[in-house]
């Protein structure tokens, strides 16, 4: 289908499909702040100049498929944006002859809000005026509650001092106490330890003692065994002694008797 069209068609379609859907946008937008808005001028500007253009944009397209506008763009373009302006101004008028019709209920409505806004702002001021008097009541009420606790905080300090002093002297008690037995302590373990080194060192004495007088009587057996064995000694040597000089007078004889015979 858009082949068959011209380029000033396509557009025209265009612009009326876009600013179809932006007029939709902006009436809602008129309807929702109309009341914050408060200008008839900027209510019509923002509901109608997109319609505005909508209109002349579908208008266009509709009147260059006639014949007669078909050549001449110029004229379908001025027509369509007159038609549109005819309708724009419809809108308006049937905009206003309906607030004209609808002016007593809007303005009553309108005086309610008004006077509920007025009942809003004189209780706000009461509130205010009545807020004053209830801070100073609560200012003396925290002052007093101040007032109070301090007190209270003073006497538990004090309560709290006392015990702490007490306690203190307690510990200093017990850490005299246990400092009295800590040295308890320490004197019977030094004693204890003492006895024990003075029994090992005993003992170790002991020990050397005997160690000292085996050793003596070791010795003195070496030395009567060395006494026996030295007497032993000088009698195996006597008796060789003994044996030699026998041998010797033996031999004396023997050589003492052929002499003898060789003289006879």
């Amino acid at each position: 289908m858009l082949e068959y069209m011209t380029n000033s068609q396509i557009a025209a379609l265009i612009v009326g499909i876009v600013f179809s859907v932006i007029s939709i946008a902006t009436t809602l937008l008129a309807i929702k702040y109309a009341k914050k808005i408060n200008s008839f001028a900027k209510v019509v500007s923002l509901a109608l100049v997109a319609p505005f253009i909508a209109f002349a944009g579908w208008l266009f397209l509709i009147f260059s498929f006639l014949d007669g506008f078909r050549k001449d763009e110029l004229l379908n373009l001025i027509i369509s944006i007159i038609l549109a302006l005819i309708l724009v101004g419809m809108i308006i008028i049937v905009a206003k002859a309906l607030y004209t019709k609808h002016k007593d209920e809007y303005e009553d409505e309108t005086d309610a809000e008004v006077e509920e806004n007025e009942d809003n702002i004189i209780e706000a001021q009461e509130e205010n005026e009545q807020t004053p008097l209830l801070v100073e009541n609560t200012q003396q009420e925290e002052l007093e509650n101040k007032a109070e606790e301090e007190k209270e905080e003073e006497l538990e300090s004090e309560e709290t001092s006392e015990e702490n002093v007490s306690a203190a002297s307690l510990e200093n008690e017990e850490e005299k106490e246990e400092e009295q037995t800590g040295e308890e302590e320490q004197q019977e373990s030094e004693e204890t330890s003492e006895e024990v080194n003075n029994e090992e060192t005993q003992e170790e004495v002991n020990e050397n003692e005997e160690a000292s007088e085996s050793e003596e009587k070791e010795e003195a057996e070496e030395v009567e065994e060395n006494k026996e064995e030295t007497e032993e000694n000088k009698d195996i040597d006597k008796e060789f002694d003994e044996f030699l000089e026998t041998l010797r007078k033996k031999v004396e004889e023997n050589q003492n008797k052929p002499t003898d015979d060789n003289n006879q």
